[in-house]
């Protein structure tokens, strides 16, 4: 017989335990580029400027401290989202939030390519940054959730290898829209992050809630709907009316 109520720990052991000693699949890979993707995106925003801050200075007649402000000001905003993210996620959940984000990163970068002025730029500049800072721990933590334990070290690895390559990516395309874009070069490299946080994002689109977040707010079914899609088997009948069993407001006293 299953038992009436369990504790946090016991509904953690038999329902997430199906994903942390699963065996790597297609699914986890596709996390991985998605995941990626997402902080290819970050670095993007965070990085292309770079290669048109002078002529960002010559259009705008820049201050040098404003010059600064404007390099600095995502890493400013980084900081500031990476505080309120794990407030955000509580509420709407990370699937939400993990496609939010990137659709804030298309009007951002749409706003900025129309900034009037070194202060607007600046100040959009800002929120770019609290964008990166609401994906940062919304995507390594989503990823980890559902990678198996043997392969969480590898697969992070992994994710933290899009940065650099995104960073690389930006600093091309700004040089590239250097010698080819004129006087406005700087706003068409600014709209082109715009271009993978579109591609991304739609991707996304198909990704599953969190099975964890889905319990905490009392969606048993659909928590066990996620994990089953995730190991490609449905899960006994027992575990279900285990798990089921749980006190919710138990689930609610523990960090997920």
């Amino acid at each position: 017989m299953a038992d009436k109520s369990l504790s946090w720990e016991e509904v953690k052991e038999r329902l997430f335990n199906n994903l942390d000693l699963s065996k790597e699949k297609w699914f986890h890979y596709k996390m991985l580029l998605l995941v990626g993707g997402g902080v290819f995106v970050d670095a993007y925003n965070t990085v292309v400027l770079t290669p048109v801050l002078n002529q960002l200075k010559s259009v705008f007649h820049l201050t040098a401290l404003l010059v600064t402000a404007i390099g600095v000001a995502v890493v400013i905003g980084t900081g500031i989202g990476a505080l309120i993210s794990g407030y955000l996620v509580d509420k709407i959940g990370r699937k939400t939030m993990f496609i939010i984000d990137l659709v804030f990163f298309v009007i951002i970068a749409g706003l900025s390519a129309f900034s009037l002025n070194g202060y607007m730029l600046f100040a959009l500049r800002l929120l770019v940054g609290i964008g990166v800072g609401l994906d940062y721990p919304i995507s390594s933590s989503y990823l980890s959730e559902f990678v198996p334990v043997k392969s969480r070290g590898k697969f992070m690895a992994y994710d933290i290898l899009f940065y650099p390559i995104g960073a690389l990516a930006a600093i091309l395309v700004g040089y590239w829209l250097l010698s080819v874009g004129g006087l406005d070069a700087w706003r068409f490299a600014v709209a082109s992050a715009i271009i993978p946080a579109v591609i991304i994002a739609v991707a996304r689109l198909g990704s599953p809630e969190s099975p964890r977040w889905l319990l905490e707010q009392n969606r048993v079914d659909e928590a066990i709907a996620v994990v089953e899609r995730v190991i490609e088997r449905p899960l006994s009948d027992e575990e279900k009316q285990a798990i089921k069993s749980a006190k919710v407001e138990k689930v609610k006293n523990h960090v997920l």
